[in-house]
């Protein structure tokens, strides 16, 4: 059992970090990048997202260009000069045109509102800004198409036979997350616009979360800034009222009201889109969660670390080697209650949270090497232990191994160079990573387990 693991293999989510390097904060993390691309669905508060973002660029930063054949109309130096383009795009066009280590921004929203929301903005003359109306002198179809459906119902909007109401009411978010060689506007394309299709929606939720670093939700705006403000390093936003654009009056006054046979066609013709909308909030919660627990682990170090420079020789550093025991409790946290195997030995149970933390205070040099051995009494199910990793500091180790001690314990063993983790702080955090696993059927209140943890020793060479 003494072969190397990969010690990434279950540490948790990255997230923060794979966006925002230490480096980078604020402006710099946005503009730094090789373009920012907000790709913007119609009617999901884009407009005010795209106000916020303009104000950390500067005006030739920002690209004109918001719908694909304006995109196409810039020469190509024209094309690649910009810092941010925020538009209407097509997947296809932000795939070929824009960088793709570029950072990648777009809000999803309840695809059946999104709809109606965007039907009063199409049918409504009073809200057609004057960008839009020049806009139209160059695209006479489109324009052909705003003046057909001027000051129709919903219900004739919605069952419109017409391919752009089609590409506006069916599944629109899913179709522009997945890259098409063919025109959504030409009427001859087969089956343009699916109801349902696996494939292209299994295309799209692997596309929105693996090259959108962020991804809001317009139905939770204010907590998305938030969010934003996390994924980048911005400080927190305030109050955004100022920033607030192209807002319906009607939905101010009243929700929107449909007809139960227009509601139905809707949810009908939509299922890819709110399937979209629900993972894009899983994938929401799933980053912001991972967010927010590293900015409070990060203020409690920044709090202990603060508490030890007041206490001055108060609270004494460990000394190396340090010994961490079943009952060192101010140094674990995430362990189940303090236990005895058959022959007496104590062990506490990981799982209780994840991951298991084991946290000391010592002074560390610069250099050298900081070694960790942890005996492990047993496994919740027998190919947990290949599952294990670990890191100190948020580091993973350069050397990882599973080795069989004596009495059947297995010791895990790693090392890291100091000079690589070390930042003149005095707590440091040594966290255990595994599978888990529910305890037999026959155990009353059964809990989820991982290793059974008897002892652990760090020391520096």
């Amino acid at each position: 059992m003494d072969e190397f693991l990969n010690p990434n293999k279950a540490v948790a989510s990255d997230f923060p970090q794979a966006v925002r390097a230490p480096w980078l904060r604020g402006r710099d993390a946005l503009s730094e990048a090789p373009n920012v691309v907000f790709h913007h669905f119609p009617k999901t508060a884009g407009s005010t997202f795209r106000r916020i973002l303009e104000s950390f660029f500067l005006p030739d930063e920002v690209c004109p260009a918001e719908i694909d054949d304006e995109v196409r109309a810039l020469s190509v130096n024209d094309r690649h000069k910009y810092r941010l383009y925020a538009g209407h795009f097509s997947y296809t066009m932000i795939s070929n045109e824009f960088a793709r280590d570029g950072i990648w921004l777009t809000f999803v929203r309840n695809p059946i509102e999104r709809i109606v929301s965007n039907y009063y903005n199409v049918t409504d003359p009073a809200r057609h800004k004057q960008q839009w109306l020049d806009r139209l002198e160059s695209r006479p179809a489109v324009k052909a198409y705003m003046e057909r459906v001027k000051g129709v119902s919903l219900e004739d909007f919605v069952f419109l036979d017409d391919p752009r109401t089609h590409d506006r009411v069916i599944n629109r978010m899913t179709r522009y997350l997945v890259r098409s060689d063919s025109d959504p506007m030409d009427p001859t394309r087969i089956s343009p616009y699916p109801k349902y299709d696996e494939d292209l929606l299994g295309e799209a939720k692997e596309n929105l979360k693996e090259r959108f670093a962020f991804v809001g939700i317009q139905e939770l705006f204010d907590l998305s800034l938030q969010h934003f403000a996390l994924t980048f390093g911005l400080r927190p936003f305030g109050d955004m009222e100022a920033f607030n654009v192209n807002l319906n009056p009607r939905k101010r006054s009243e929700k929107y009201k449909l007809e139960s046979h227009v509601e139905e066609y809707l949810l009908e013709c939509n299922q890819m889109d709110l399937e979209i909308r629900r993972y894009a909030e899983e994938l929401f919660w799933e980053r912001y969660m991972s967010q927010t627990e590293s900015a409070i682990e990060s203020d409690y170090l920044r709090l202990r670390e603060q508490q030890l420079a007041a206490a001055g020789t108060k609270i004494p550093l460990e000394s190396f080697p340090i010994e961490v025991s079943p009952t060192s409790f101010n140094s674990l946290r995430g362990f189940h209650r303090l236990e005895r195997d058959g022959e007496g030995r104590m062990f506490l149970w990981t799982g209780y949270e994840h991951p298991a933390v084991i946290e000391f205070q010592a002074d560390l040099l610069n250099e050298g090497t900081l070694w960790l051995e942890v005996d492990i009494l047993s496994a919740i199910e027998p190919d947990t232990l290949e599952t294990v990793s670990l890191t100190f500091d948020g580091q993973p180790p350069e050397a990882f191994a599973l080795e069989e001690g004596a009495q059947g314990i297995v010791m895990l063993k790693a090392s890291w160079n100091i000079s690589q983790v070390a930042d003149n702080a005095v707590v440091h955090t040594i966290k255990i990573y595994s599978e888990r696993a529910l305890e037999p059927d026959n155990v009353e209140h059964r809990r989820v387990l991982g290793l059974a943890f008897h002892a652990a020793r760090i020391t520096t060479s």
